[in-house]
């Protein structure tokens, strides 16, 4: 947090003309203790000032309000106790036709919708000694009722979040089935307003979005699978076409269906055709095409495996860090089996495809910049997983990882 937020924050709270103040929701902000409550920084008394930033003509405040927001409610993927009181509002301000700026107000509902315990993400790896402590579970038990409390605040806003289907900007009508997809699974009962909203919606970015929502959430899966089938052979739109392939992937367990095969290849092999549209699309994994697929990707077997590994790799080449490590995953999980290495399994032992994918990761300089990452994927297939002893092994054509630990940690 920087040190000039402080004076901000306080002049955003009163300085922002009126556009908040004809919001009901927002006049409730008052009755809430929110310096009593905790956030990823310490007492929350900033939130309320942030969450009216939201609602603010300029885009600019509304910027620097869900940044500020971004960091301290909901921080790298986990709530706080502030979160759950927060939401309200920020559903609050979906249903005010002032406010700008929906589809990331809808982000960061989604977001939180799948939030986890700071706690609990962080007990393993290397603080896994100390959480073993009584004052870490605890700490675990305590957040848990926080992330309880957002989520059930997230889906208490499902009826806006399904009007918001119909909304007239494309980018909410976008957004609101990412959000749907992302609520507890006992809201699944919204498929059907889902498929409603599918033969009505005429926009490409829309009708894809829907469709991997209905992939996610879908009771009726056989239903689902027939449907999506006949989509195949009427739709033409390459954006639409990747969603329904994506979604019978999801659906079938990555049963060996040609045609979806062909369809998840082509754009890894051309991403150009789709990254343009899809590319900004909320279920794009930070805008990079590759590296969405390459997850649908990792579930073939056999021939169709071996088609996929040869053009994952050549995307690892000249993929950015983030998009690294799920093509990396993808390859791995692909040449492995979804199996770990052997432990005392020698270089001349790999096949061919197990070469080509631990040389390309070897290889790809961005692969390694978020270096810890890296290693974790690649300690969970008994690879070695830091860069120079990767490197050694490959080269050492007789020789095992006796050089390693048996966590993959170099000796």
């Amino acid at each position: 947090m920087q040190g000039g937020w402080v004076e901000f924050k306080l002049w955003l709270s009163n300085c922002y003309g009126s556009n908040w103040k004809t919001i009901p929701m927002l006049a409730k902000l008052p009755e809430v203790n929110w310096g009593r409550l905790v956030h990823a920084y310490g007492a929350a008394d900033d939130v309320p000032g942030l969450i009216r930033g939201l609602a603010s003509s300029r885009p600019k405040w509304r910027r620097k309000a869900m940044q500020e927001l971004y960091v301290n409610i909901w921080h790298q993927g986990t709530v706080y106790e502030a979160t759950g009181y927060a939401v309200p509002f920020l559903i609050g301000l979906l249903e005010a036709e002032v406010v700008q700026d929906k589809p990331e107000i809808l982000m960061l509902l989604s977001e939180i919708a799948r939030g986890n315990s700071y706690h609990e993400v962080h007990q393993h790896g290397f603080l896994k000694e100390q959480a073993q402590t009584p004052e870490w579970q605890g700490a675990i038990r305590k957040e848990l009722v926080w992330v309880r409390a957002a989520k059930e605040a997230v889906l208490a806003g499902k009826p806006i979040y399904l009007k918001l289907l119909a909304h007239p900007e494309m980018k909410v009508r976008e957004s609101a089935p990412y959000l749907l997809a992302c609520l507890p699974r006992e809201s699944v009962g919204m498929a059907d307003e889902l498929w409603k909203r599918l033969h009505e919606e005429r926009e490409p970015q829309v009708r894809a979005s829907l469709i991997l929502a209905i992939g996610v959430i879908t009771t009726d899966r056989n239903l689902a699978e027939q449907q999506f089938e006949q989509l195949l052979l009427d739709e033409r739109d390459p954006v639409v076409r990747l969603a329904v392939a994506m979604s019978l992937m999801r659906l079938t367990g990555g049963k060996m269906r040609e045609d979806v095969v062909v369809i998840l290849l082509e754009a890894i092999a051309n991403p150009e055709l789709v990254s343009k549209e899809f590319g900004k699309s909320p279920w794009a994994d930070a805008g990079n095409i590759e590296a969405q697929v390459s997850e649908y990707l990792s579930l073939l077997t056999g021939e169709a495996a071996g088609r996929a590994v040869p053009l994952l790799a050549k995307a690892l080449a000249s993929a950015d860090a983030y998009s690294a490590l799920s093509i990396t995953s993808a390859m791995l999980s692909l040449a492995f089996e979804r199996k770990p290495m052997p432990k005392d399994t020698r270089v001349n032992e790999l096949s061919e495809r197990q070469r080509l994918v631990l040389a390309s990761i070897l290889q790809s300089d961005t692969a390694w910049i978020c270096n810890g990452n890296m290693s974790d994927i690649l300690r969970g297939y008994g690879v070695p997983s830091w860069r120079n002893k990767l490197e050694i092994f490959l080269k050492t054509e007789d020789g095992d990882r006796s050089s390693f630990h048996s966590s993959g940690t170099p000796t």
